[in-house]
């Protein structure tokens, strides 16, 4: 009998629910109180332990499932229900998956067993009332942070450009001193913000006013230059903004929920906004403006409610304008790929006129250069065409070099064979080191045996002991160390693979019109392209190696 142990923990500890105690307690459920024969018992254990039970992106859980459907285990058994799943949907998926390869499913905690009515029955209401806990949560979370969004507080986090949070005291209904935090103006950053307003509405462009600050030298507060991406986000932050008619008229048209009444919008204070932005992972996504929570602050604005609405109908209207879009995507066979060898910056498509062939001419320009205005550098434009023929047929003529293939192959084995050769020596090295500590700490232990405790000798051998087992420590971590460095050549190896497999289904689309297939191609055999005004320099992924090898 094959069964399954999922355990889950959203945080790393040893106490309460650990994983450890999860598992330990489906073990002896097993075999304490479970009717199943266990002599022949085999445990699988699956355990993700920092992951949220509200979705089932967890590594550990989605292994089970594939195992699942691989008829890999009998039965599934977990300590608590939501450690599977705190999702009444997501644990219907997990649960009919089961039944479809007839594994049981057991819960210690509630004691369910799926194999009878009423237990499935008592399974199905025990997760619809998970799922209303859950959801309760989230609701007096909502309402709290609508209280505290009346407060118009900071409540933490990094805060926009050209503010800082300022701690400010008060006394709540019971004349307790309670600390609060607000935004106060960085005096210093706050000119630059005025600035980006002012030039924005002025030049109603964002690489327009990215070339003016990066002209006049305007750098954040951490020395880097404001690209679009950035003077965006700052643009479109209700931050800055007075809490005016305008604002209160153009938020409530989007749905957004506003704590404050329509006439405490007086355009004295500045906009606070909550609940805007969804995290998963690194990934950050903007949620919908009916999810947005906004109060009026307590920070002074720096931009008219008028003006922000303006400049929000000027970025709607500017999104359809680019030339490198979804329509265009078959020109550019090097976009993105190629930096600039003056300045380092990237160099990006920009469209030129219809040429002689009757085709759209485009160029490879420094977005230094261009957002400069030639200021900041001055490198010659590349034009598109016959860069992405050139780099196509140099890589091709290198997929046909039968010598250059075979140097992919050999470096591939040769690196792989010597450093795993070099580990293994290193690690039987250092494990007879430890035997030796292990023995030395035996003999030591035995001496110990023998005398009294006030011994002379008693602080010698403990001193030596503490020695030994602090050099079997980092002996050990040595070992741990040089396997890690074993994956990593493993991957080095697999790397230069690809490399190989991916020149030669380049050769392949010598003749092909698939400019989509060929770019993704070129993307996992050039690492990056560099242009210094007069030639080209290809860097492939793994040439470092490729040299090496040539040179022994």
């Amino acid at each position: 009998m094959k069964i399954a142990i999922y355990s889950r923990k959203s945080k790393a500890t040893d106490k309460g629910e650990s994983i450890e105690n999860q598992i330990n307690a489906c073990k002896d459920y097993i075999l304490k109180w479970s009717n199943l024969n266990t002599s022949d018992a085999q445990f699988i254990i699956y355990q993700d332990e920092g992951f949220t039970g509200s979705n089932t992106e967890r590594p550990q859980f989605q292994k089970l499932l594939n195992d699942a459907k691989k008829d890999k285990f009998n039965m599934l058994i977990c300590y608590r229900l939501d450690r599977v799943s705190r999702n009444i949907a997501d644990f219907s998926n997990t649960y009919e998956l089961l039944q479809e390869h007839g594994i049981e499913f057991i819960s210690v905690k509630e004691q369910f067993d799926t194999s009878t009515p009423i237990g499935r029955a008592m399974l199905n209401i025990a997760m619809v009332f998970a799922q209303l806990e859950r959801e309760t949560i989230a609701e007096r979370i909502k309402d709290n942070m609508l209280g505290l969004a009346r407060t118009g507080r900071w409540l933490g986090g990094t805060t926009p450009t050209g503010f800082n949070s300022e701690p400010i005291e008060y006394l709540d209904h019971n004349m307790n001193t309670k600390k609060m935090y607000k935004l106060s103006i960085d005096k210093n950053e706050i000119e630059k913000v005025k600035l980006i307003f002012t030039k924005f509405m002025e030049l109603k462009s964002l690489r327009s006013t990215e070339s003016y600050l990066l002209i006049h030298d305007i750098y954040s507060k951490n020395n880097c230059k404001y690209t679009a991406a950035t003077i965006k986000d700052i643009l479109t932050n209700p931050v800055y903004a007075a809490a005016d008619s305008n604002m209160y008229d153009y938020l409530s048209s989007l749905g957004c929920q506003i704590c404050n009444e329509e006439k405490d919008f007086d355009g004295t204070y500045g906009i606070m906004s909550y609940n805007k932005t969804d995290q998963v992972g690194k990934s950050i996504s903007t949620k919908d403006y009916s999810e947005w929570i906004i109060s009026i602050g307590k920070h002074t604005p720096i931009v008219e409610g008028t003006d922000w609405v303006s400049i929000q109908g000027i970025l709607n209207s500017n999104t359809q304008n680019s030339f490198y879009t979804k329509e265009t995507m078959q020109y550019g066979l090097l976009t993105n790929m190629i930096k600039c060898a003056h300045c380092g910056s990237n160099m990006k498509i920009k469209k030129g006129k219809i040429n002689a062939k009757g085709e759209l001419a485009y160029s490879y320009v420094c977005t230094t250069k261009e957002m400069s205005r030639r200021t900041k550098c001055n490198v010659k434009n590349v034009i598109g065409q016959e860069v992405d023929a050139d780099v196509f047929n140099y890589l091709v003529d290198l997929a046909e070099n039968n010598e250059f293939m075979s140097s992919i192959f050999k470096s591939n084995k040769a690196f792989v064979t010597q450093s795993i050769e070099e580990i293994n020596h290193k690690v039987q090295d250092l494990t007879a080191q430890i035997e030796d500590n292990d023995l030395s700490m035996k003999n030591l232990m035995s001496q110990l045996a023998k005398l009294p405790a006030e011994h002379p000798l008693v602080d010698l051998y403990m001193k030596q002991l503490s020695e030994l087992n602090t050099s079997t420590k980092a002996l050990r971590s040595q070992i741990q160390q040089l396997h890690e460095n074993g994956e990593q050549q493993q991957v080095v190896s697999l790397n230069l693979d690809s490399l190989r497999k991916a020149f030669t289904h380049l050769k392949d689309l010598k003749d092909s019109t698939d400019i989509y297939m060929q770019r993704s191609i070129i993307r996992s055999i050039v690492d990056y392209i560099t242009w210094d005004g007069e030639n080209l320099q290809i860097n492939l992924f793994g040439q470092d190696i490729l040299k090496k090898n040539s040179v022994s």
